[in-house]
């Protein structure tokens, strides 16, 4: 148990206090003088997991196994870290190993749930294994969060009746736990799987808010934002178009007032956008965008170009006189836009993740 060394004991609270490196640079002395004792290597292996280095997780998982085989907590380190290189069954193999050696352990119920979610024709077997998680531990917030994230896997399209009980389960753990973040983020996937967008972008920024280290709310606002600025680009780049035929065609009266509703149609819809965004993140808007900015400078570069084609198109429309030079440097505006937003487009194409 962690209480047998000194240092286990200080690591482990580190690791509490999310500090990995300090608990491993703590750790390291005791492990090059006893290298094969359980207790330092399970801390050290559940650090590296939190470290997400997930192929140093699995080997010092396996060694602390060997070093003790009757302590379950080193298999599940060993599954988790194995399931996130892609080792499936290897996995579940581990995750059942620990079910049965600590069938009252409610960990051990949903890290086997989330390995049997990876199998096909697994999902029945793996919501029971998530509902007994939740039956052993009905106060824990992660129990809840595990049976959402079985409920309806990152990267799957599912029915509706699953989206229901994700949904369930996520209110029930952020009634346990209002300000966790996982749980803020895990719902937003569901509000965004539903289609509010608006609704999604709130609940990413309230993880971010609750957490500010929350990475994955951030990656999910991306993909959001991302979302938004290529129905932008859509808008754009069919009023443009617009306003280069009236111009071919000298289309006259009837043509500028056509360029006229859809330049300005474009931008009052732009607008809107802008203003349901600043609404969904109400707190820490400045430092949010700040933030988002720094983490992907080509979305900054997307967004700047398709502001300066808004503006050259309304320059078309209120100059007459230079309308067809406003409207072609729109035209390469926008073009250049579609260089910067290649990587965007498909981040918004990505479904978040848990």
């Amino acid at each position: 148990m962690p209480g047998a060394h000194p240092a286990v004991a200080r690591a482990e609270h580190l690791l509490q206090l999310g500090r990995p490196d300090a608990a491993l640079g703590l750790l390291g002395p005791d492990l090059t003088q006893q290298p094969d004792d359980a207790d330092l290597l399970t801390c050290a292996a559940y650090a590296y997991l939190l470290k997400e280095d997930w192929g140093q997780a699995a080997e010092l998982g396996r060694r602390a196994s060997a070093a003790d085989p009757d302590r379950d907590r080193p298999l599940r380190i060993q599954a988790s870290a194995l399931l996130r290189l892609g080792q499936v069954t290897d996995a579940t193999a581990l995750a059942h190993r620990a079910v049965q050696m600590a069938p009252d352990v409610y960990n051990s119920h949903l890290l086997y749930a989330q390995c049997l979610s990876g199998i096909p024709r697994s999902h029945e077997h793996a919501m029971a294994e998530a509902r007994r998680s939740v039956e052993l531990a009905p106060r824990e917030p992660s129990a809840h969060i595990g049976l959402a994230q079985v409920a309806y896997p990152p990267e799957k399209i599912i029915s509706p009746r699953r989206l229901d009980v994700a949904e369930q389960a996520l209110q029930r753990a952020l009634a346990l736990d209002p300000q966790n973040s996982v749980a803020m983020n895990e719902l937003a996937r569901v509000r965004l799987r539903r289609s509010k967008r608006f609704g999604a972008m709130t609940g990413f920024s309230d993880a971010l808010t609750a957490d500010p280290q929350n990475q994955t709310a951030l990656r999910n606002t991306g993909v959001v934002l991302g979302g938004f600025l290529k129905f932008a680009h859509v808008l754009i780049l069919a009023a443009m178009l617009v306003s280069l035929v009236a111009l071919d065609l000298d289309a006259g009266v009837g043509g500028r007032i056509a360029q006229a509703v859809v330049s300005v149609g474009v931008v009052g819809v732009v607008v809107w956008f802008v203003v349901r965004v600043r609404m969904a993140v109400p707190r820490r808007f400045q430092v949010f965008l700040r933030e988002f900015a720094r983490r992907d400078r080509w979305a900054v570069a997307w967004a700047g170009c398709l502001a300066a084609a808004v503006l050259l198109l309304l320059g078309a429309l209120l100059l007459p006189a230079d309308a067809r030079g406003d409207a072609d440097v729109s035209a390469l505006v926008v073009v250049a836009g579609g260089v910067f937003c290649r990587r965007m487009w498909i981040v918004s194409r990505r479904r978040p993740r848990s």
